[in-house]
């Protein structure tokens, strides 16, 4: 680019402004990778911690008989569910809840409560 004592010609300026509106674009794609990945990771975080205490609940059925609500305790309790901890290194709490012997798990962590859960069932 030749600058002279007139300035910059109007075609190295919309050159300038196309390279520049490339380098947003191609800067918002990444920040978009980014967010969602993150957030994927977040909610299968909390998948495995579902997982976790069904299994455990299958686990404790299989020990001790049939129930109809498991809770996250009584699998910390029987050493059925070693450690129940988000990927914050928060504590979280849930139940499993048992009806036709289908396992319906629900937790309740800082950043995420899966949907329907209900307080009552861990007292």
């Amino acid at each position: 680019m030749k600058l002279n004592n007139r300035g910059w010609s109007l075609s190295e300026e919309i050159i300038l402004m196309v390279i520049l509106f490339i380098c947003l674009l191609v800067a918002t794609y990444y920040i978009i990778v980014f967010y969602n990945s993150v957030a994927k990771n977040s909610e299968n975080i909390y998948t495995e911690l579902e997982n976790k205490i069904r299994k455990g609940a299958i686990k404790y059925t299989n020990t001790y008989g049939q129930y109809s609500v498991i809770t996250s305790e009584m699998l910390t309790d029987e050493s059925l569910l070693p450690s129940f901890i988000d990927n914050q290194g928060e504590y979280c709490v849930g139940y499993v809840l048992i009806i036709n012997d289908i396992y319906n798990p629900y937790i309740k962590c800082d950043n995420y409560t899966t949907k329907n859960f209900n307080d009552k069932y861990l007292k």
